[in-house]
């Protein structure tokens, strides 16, 4: 049964790309996976402890504590790789039946990683057009990039995208680290050129806000070469309702501001059914967020 867990939990390499090919949202796909693996583990513990009870070799080792988001995925990645491993190695010794799961995990790994990396190619480059690249900038203490990609491509309100710049910094580099950003430019039609909006925490984000403080404080905005997935995640069928009612806080608001585009341009056209749209939007102080001129 535990090799039988294992099978949703090797359906992609990254959660967006297979959430999307579920139509499921991301948390959800996440709680499921986050499920299916604790009921692994717990499977193959009482696998190993029966075991380890019978040939009297049962031994623990206690894990390390590991540090930084990206260190813990990429070792969390390599470990679901030796996992497969190991197992395939225990099953072929002691029976020859389990391998029809191995054989399943691994073939569905395989389309949907081979899959993705089509889709990731075909949005990052196209025939005698430039590559992908992304402006980083500030306005009016919001950390923007505006991001020119070869291939226009139709943008739903409430999608995003997984944004790897190379340049960045050594550490994007050398781990290949992209970050989701929200699209928060929207309009009818297809597009080439997308504005994202940056909540600079820690990380990469930070290294973004660095990049735009110092291209203000030189007057210049070098583009970086830039690479992206997407775009992911499901949009809100609001038109559906008479009347829309929406929270934000600080700038949170980005995230609402491509469903409120779009229902105004549907309903200057009667392509909506909502009438209202209520908007609350809290701040830490007046004038927090100011309207570009």
């Amino acid at each position: 049964m535990a090799l039988v867990n294992l099978i949703p939990l090797y359906l992609g390499i990254h959660h967006s790309f297979v959430a999307d090919l579920l139509g499921l949202r991301l948390q959800f796909y996440q709680f499921l996976h986050a499920s299916a693996a604790t009921v692994c583990i717990v499977q193959a513990a009482v696998h190993a402890i029966v075991e380890g009870r019978r040939s009297h070799k049962l031994s623990f080792v206690d894990d390390k504590q590991l540090y930084g988001w990206i260190l813990f995925l990429r070792i969390h990645q390599a470990l679901s790789a030796g996992l497969v491993y190991t197992v395939w190695n225990h099953v072929s010794v002691s029976t020859k039946a389990p391998l029809l799961y191995l054989y399943v995990l691994t073939g569905i790994l395989a389309v949907t990683s081979v899959f993705e990396a089509i889709s990731v190619i075909f949005r990052n480059f196209a025939f005698r057009q430039p590559y992908c690249r992304a402006i980083i900038y500030s306005r009016q203490q919001v950390v923007r990039i505006n991001l020119s990609v070869p291939r226009p491509w139709t943008v739903q309100a409430g999608q995003y995208i997984n944004l790897w710049i190379p340049a960045a910094s050594f550490r994007s580099l050398l781990t290949m680290q992209s970050h989701p950003l929200t699209i928060v430019s929207w309009t009818e039609g297809r597009w080439s050129n997308l504005e994202l909006v940056v909540s600079p925490q820690r990380g990469l984000t930070k290294v973004f806000q660095s990049i735009a403080e110092n291209n203000e404080s030189t007057a210049a905005s070098s583009p970086y070469l830039a690479f992206y997935s997407g775009p992911h995640g499901l949009s809100e069928p609001m038109g559906e309702y008479g009347t829309v009612l929406m929270f934000a806080s600080g700038l949170g608001i980005v995230a609402q501001l491509p469903y409120i585009k779009q229902l105004l341009h549907d309903g200057a056209q009667c392509k909506t059914r909502t009438k209202r749209i209520h908007l609350i939007w809290q701040l830490e102080e007046p004038g927090q967020y100011k309207r570009d001129s």
